[in-house]
């Protein structure tokens, strides 16, 4: 088996729609930080809780008092109070979903950027590029809580050069009467959070986005994120079973999952483990069952490729081409 390189995959695939499925790959391509997600999706064990509803007071403190020095704490990838802060924070193993959901948004915070102005242009320039011909010819998927797909979209619509030549995004969130952006379904909808994101909350079944200003594309920062992310829409739950469950509670979440066994075409995956997604993998099967689809794996090496054709032919998926992920030209210029 040999890895093809992503610009020979590009000019393979001929039949359209072309589709896109993002993992945490997509945000490890920008920043190497992003990894110690991987490590917790990799090692249920390490799935964590605090220890004490004291320990959650005095990690709160502390957050309150210096809230930078608390995220750079928590990005040397321990989520543990440092000598240096006075405190020692307690951790034990906990299966419970709500510590494993605040770990997962403590690490995910401790390494996000800390606004849309934190991409560089250059940056946001050629990850448009790479998701340009996903959003003009299908549907781009996020398994990704973080904001970093859309303020790529924010930081290149700032740019007056690149805003003209900017592809549609459109998430299904639109300005209701009162100025709240709600979810409504829509056949022009081409990108598709499927276990929800930060700036997403609940309103029974139905899902707004937080807006903190009314002026700005997306008016959130890091901060803002962190002051209270307890009422997001987010799926967490370290099995696929339980992330149904977590998905049944709101239409947006649900018809996102459904619109993958509608696709046809190609499907490129970036940066997807699929451990513990069988919910995903069975709709995929559905849609290469209906229209034939074919899927393009983005990973690191041979041994990856091996074990992801593995998987993927258990679940029934075949047809896969695998590629140099390092070839992809997401945040920055092809890897030669």
């Amino acid at each position: 088996m040999n890895l093809k390189k992503y610009n020979e995959i590009l000019a393979k695939i001929k039949n359209k729609p072309l589709n896109l499925l993002l993992g945490n790959g997509f945000n490890i391509n920008l920043d190497q930080s992003f990894k110690k997600l991987s490590d917790l999706e990799t090692n249920s064990s390490r799935h964590t809780g605090l220890e004490t509803q004291n320990d959650k007071n005095k990690m709160s403190e502390i957050r309150d008092k210096d809230t930078e020095r608390y995220f750079n704490e928590l990005a040397k990838g321990t989520l543990s109070y440092s000598s240096s802060l006075g405190e020692i924070y307690k951790i034990k193993p906990s299966p419970n979903e709500e510590s494993t959901l605040s770990l997962i948004l403590h690490r995910l915070l401790a390494v996000h950027p800390y606004d849309a102005s934190s991409i560089r242009e250059e940056e946001a320039s050629i990850c448009i590029d790479f998701l340009r011909p996903y959003l003009n010819n299908g549907k781009v998927f996020t398994i990704n809580y973080d904001m970093l797909l859309l303020w790529a979209v924010v930081r290149a619509y700032e740019n007056k050069e690149l805003s003209e030549k900017l592809p549609e995004y459109n998430d299904g969130f639109t300005l209701n009467k009162n100025g709240m952006q709600y979810w409504k379904k829509t056949p022009k909808q081409n990108v598709f959070y499927c276990h929800g994101a930060l700036d997403i909350e609940p309103d029974n079944r139905d899902v707004f986005k937080r807006r903190f200003e009314q002026m700005t594309l997306l008016s959130i920062n890091r901060r803002s994120l962190f002051s209270d992310f307890s009422n997001c829409v987010l799926v967490s739950d370290p099995t696929s079973k339980g992330k149904v469950k977590q998905i049944e509670k709101y239409d947006y979440l649900k018809s996102c999952i459904k619109e993958f066994k509608k696709l046809s075409g190609s499907l490129v995956i970036i940066g997807v483990s699929f451990q513990n997604d069988d919910h995903i993998l069975d709709e995929i099967k559905k849609a290469q069952q209906k229209s034939g689809l074919n899927i393009f794996y983005g990973v690191l090496e041979i041994n990856d490729a091996k074990n992801k054709e593995n998987l993927l032919n258990e679940k029934g998926i075949k047809n896969i081409t695998f590629f140099d992920v390092n070839t992809a030209p997401i945040w920055r210029k092809q890897l030669s």
